[in-house]
């Protein structure tokens, strides 16, 4: 490998100590030749890269290449477009995401650290080119075109990001430039088709330099798909929430950073690292996981505190009314393992006895009738027909466990949990049993939540395919509250009459979950106080 040396008048000093002066490394694919002419030496400016347009930084290098010219800011148009950057900008933002990176966020490898700069290299294309990794598990890169970069921020510092990642593996096979086909640290093996924690801890530490991002890019995919596995990969961008649960329940920024650089054995994703870091049985992770849903419902970290007003509560639940105040999950939001639903609930006095009646059904039952058998695939709010008529069958039904709980919001927006840490409804067969709890005093809005527990551990592989994924099935049943979120399903010929009166309160909410009033309802169908009714 070639190595050029740079040389500093001073040492580079961090609130960690001084470090050895840097160095920036000649990736092996560089070395020239005729097919690739990328560099050479001798900087000879009509290859791709070469150092005569570079600019550094302490900890970052950016290339750039031979149609930008010589100056970036004056750079030709490409078809039409501007193809201009801020050099300056980029570098700044790249520093800050460093630093973050290495002294907060604990994603510190002794070579990005002690070593070698990071790599920027930027293309000039108008494709949209915007990934981190590195080269020859040695040193970081990210490869950029202009457009991810006007202006330098949350995708700069989401690739970043990848850049560290990228080094956990590294460091942890000792730079070794062959690819362990063991060695899982840093979710270096693919489960299925690659790794969706890259992305969702990618967008996690892009947050933490940009807060104010953390709701606009996680809705409203996340809202529609909680029920998914955690690591989905139909919403791997916008599934991050965990990993704010986590720093908040260990009190530590630095445990994500810790399940990423966890020594591990084959093709293992984020949950087995966290269950082995933290010494977690099976039974401990899903109540951990429960505790997460519940912490969900209302968005109650601290961390997004400052944004989470219009998203408290709001996730998409579709159902099948059954009779009244009794329904049965739909397909489009029946819980994996690692999902869960959050059901808004009427909020009755204080110290009224509520109670959800829970029938755990069937692995690979039958759907409702009423039930189309939709899914989302990613694509925000479009549903799909899976062509399914049974829920899907999982081959470890006799898993099954459910955790169930309520979470009040009070006026004064604290918050109160029902968790009667019990795991329910255990088994295949159909079950049911009685959650119970009175009504706190002060409270505002209240929810119903409901995740799997199975004990043993299932791990969600990506490979774009519903049909194969866990699913555990429900019915549930209110006494003394009512669902005032659920989008339902309805069964044919099981409609009643109606009559609200012009100025009335609205109890009615339409098909789509709307809340309506006698000025906004036209003839149809509604959901009053949880019937099926026909308004006329």
């Amino acid at each position: 490998m070639k190595i050029r040396t740079i040389l500093f008048a001073f040492a580079v000093l961090t609130v960690q100590g001084v470090y050895a002066q840097k160095t920036v490394y000649i990736p092996v694919s560089w070395k020239y030749n005729a097919s690739t002419e990328e560099y050479t030496e001798d900087n000879n400016k009509e290859l791709q890269w070469s150092f005569k347009r570079s600019k550094e930084s302490d900890n970052c290098i950016i290339f750039w290449q031979k149609g930008f010219g010589s100056d970036p800011s004056k750079a030709p148009s490409l078809n039409g477009i501007s193809m201009s950057f801020d050099v300056d900008a980029v570098l700044k933002v790249a520093e800050k995401c460093y630093d973050l990176n290495i002294n907060k966020l604990g994603f510190s490898s002794s070579n990005m650290r002690d070593k070698y700069k990071i790599l920027i290299l930027m293309n000039y294309t108008t494709t949209w080119t915007c990934y981190g990794a590195g080269y020859d598990f040695e040193c970081s890169a990210l490869w950029l075109n202009p457009a991810t970069v006007k202006p330098a921020g949350h995708a700069l510092a989401h690739e970043v990001g990848h850049s560290f990642h990228y080094m956990c593996y590294a460091e942890a096979a000792n730079y070794n430039h062959a690819s362990s086909p063991t060695i899982g640290t840093g979710f270096h093996l693919p489960v299925g088709n690659g790794q969706t924690i890259w992305e969702q801890t990618a967008q996690w530490q892009a947050n933490q330099t940009y807060p104010s991002y953390m709701f606009r890019e996680s809705y409203p995919l996340f809202g529609n798909n909680a029920n998914y596995a955690f690591t989905h990969e139909w919403m791997r961008y916008q599934s991050y929430w965990f990993h704010y649960y986590l720093c908040q329940h260990y009190d530590d920024i630095t445990t994500i950073a810790q399940v990423w650089k966890q020594p591990m054995t084959g093709a293992v994703d984020f949950n087995q690292s966290l269950m082995k870091l933290k010494g977690l049985s099976v039974e401990a992770f899903y109540e951990l996981y429960f505790d997460y849903a519940l912490h969900c419902a209302t968005y109650d970290f601290e961390a997004a505190s400052s944004y989470r007003n219009n998203y408290i509560g709001k996730f998409d639940y579709r159902a099948v009314l059954l009779a009244e105040n009794k329904y049965q999950v739909a397909y489009a939001s029946v819980p994996q393992s690692t999902g869960f639903n959050v059901i808004e609930l009427s909020v009755p006095a204080a110290g009224t006895t509520i109670t959800t009646k829970f029938t755990a059904l069937t692995p690979g039952c039958a759907l409702n009738a009423a039930d189309p058998g939709e899914y989302n695939n990613g694509n925000a709010n479009t549903l799909f027909r899976a062509g399914v008529t049974k829920y899907n069958y999982v081959s470890r039904a006799s898993a099954r466990g459910f955790r169930i709980g309520y979470v009040f919001l009070k006026n004064d927006n604290t918050r109160e949990y029902y968790n009667d840490n019990i795991v329910h409804c255990k088994g295949t067969d159909e079950v049911t049993e009685d959650i119970t709890t009175e009504v706190p005093a002060g409270t505002k809005r209240m929810f119903l939540v409901v995740s799997p527990a199975p004990s043993t551990y299932i791990q969600h592989k990506w490979d774009e395919n519903i049909k194969n994924d866990d699913q555990w099935p429900y019915q549930f049943e209110l006494i003394n509250t009512t669902p005032t979120s659920i989008i339902p399903y309805i069964i044919p010929g099981s409609i009643s009459p109606v009559s609200i009166s012009a100025g009335e309160t609205s109890r009615g909410y339409d098909l789509q979950g709307r809340k309506m009033n006698h000025e906004n309802m036209v003839s149809g169908v509604y959901i009053v106080d949880g019937r099926k009714q026909l308004f006329k």
